[in-house]
Formats: C-alpha cells, sequence, structure tokens
C-alpha cells in the first residue's frame, strides 16, 4: 500500500497569478508615488525658502543695514543654482557679491534634490534678493516658482511685494500662476520651448 505524502508549495501556475497582481499594482502605484515625492519634495523647498526670505528681511531690519540672499553652491559666494543652497549675508555695498569685510549670517543647505527653482525680480534682473532696512526689497518686486520637472508648468510660486512680504501662490483655475504684472510663470525657457 502506497501512502501519498501531501504536497507542500504552490504550483507554477498560482505563482504566476500572484507575480501578475503585483506587477499590476506596482504599475498602477509607482506614478502616484512619484507625485507624492514630488509634492513632498516641493513643500518642503517652499518652507525652506520662506523661511532663508523671512530671516533674510528680519536681520536687515534688526542690524539697520542692508542684507542679500542669494543662490550659493559652495557656502562662500554667489554662485551655482538655488537648488544649490543660498547664502545670507550683510552687503553693505548693495552690490550682490561676497566681500571680504562682508558678514556671512547664514548658509542653507537646500534639502530638495529635483526639480526646477527659478527667480525673477522686476524691474533689475538680479540673482539675489536685498532688503534694506526697512524690511523693504531694493527691486520693486520678484517671483520663485518650483517646476517638479523642466517641461509643464510650476506648482507654486513665492510672490514677494517691493515692501518686502511673501505670499505663496497656486495654480488658478486654469492651471496656471501669473507673476504680479500678470506674466505667465512657465517652466522652460523659451529658446528651450522654441527648441522642443
Amino acid at each position: 500500500m502506497f501512502i501519498q505524502a501531501k504536497r507542500q508549495g504552490f504550483s507554477f501556475f498560482e505563482i504566476l497569478i500572484v507575480l501578475t497582481i503585483i506587477a499590476v499594482f506596482t504599475t498602477i502605484s509607482l506614478p502616484l508615488l512619484k507625485r507624492v515625492y514630488d509634492h513632498a519634495n516641493g513643500k518642503i523647498l517652499q518652507t525652506q525658502l520662506l523661511h532663508s526670505i523671512q530671516f533674510a528681511r528680519e536681520e536687515a531690519q534688526i542690524r539697520h543695514m542692508p542684507v542679500a540672499l542669494c543662490q550659493s553652491k559652495n557656502n562662500l559666494d554667489c554662485s551655482g543654482n538655488w537648488l544649490d543652497g543660498q547664502l545670507v549675508f550683510v552687503d553693505e555695498n548693495k552690490d550682490g557679491v561676497v566681500n571680504s569685510n562682508e558678514q556671512i549670517l547664514t548658509t542653507i543647505q537646500t534639502r530638495a534634490n529635483r526639480g526646477l527653482l527659478r527667480w525673477r525680480s522686476f524691474p533689475s534682473k538680479r540673482d539675489d534678493l536685498l532688503f534694506l532696512p526697512t524690511g523693504a526689497m531694493r527691486s520693486d518686486n520678484g517671483t520663485f516658482w518650483y517646476c517638479p520637472n523642466t517641461s509643464g508648468l510650476p506648482t507654486w510660486a513665492i510672490v514677494l511685494s517691493k515692501t518686502g512680504r511673501a505670499r505663496v501662490a497656486y495654480p488658478n483655475k486654469n492651471g496656471v500662476i501669473l507673476d504680479a504684472h500678470g506674466r505667465l510663470l512657465q517652466c522652460a525657457d523659451q529658446q528651450q520651448m522654441m527648441l522642443g
């Protein structure tokens, strides 16, 4: 008399079904996870940038001296792009350059590791924000905007008024963000758009 051993394990067909279900769920969830990651990355950057702006403005008022906020790749001078990090320093001669006699107040390492952060000021096309002892900005106004990728539209903007106050703007019902002068904020440069 044969005693039949009880089989343990799964058949090839059962394993194939489980792997197919896992593949379907992964395919559905990856784009959602990327959007969640991009949103969190952008929110962290927005908070850091708002704190940097507020710090520079307050330091100008406290010290009764012009204070600049600029992009900094090496934490020593104004260089690189805004995602590399920022530098806040006393800018006595208001030139947007860290001179040997000017004190660096703080450096900010940006935690965002992807996307594009752009800056535009009016009327001058300065690469830095200069806060006067009153807390007002040297330029008329300016706008930062964040793009999770280099094409498409920005997900948020920080609009700075002449008084130095910042407000956050999000896409309107048409999905676009306009700066303080009503101009469309775009992720791609005009030259890139023409080439693409």
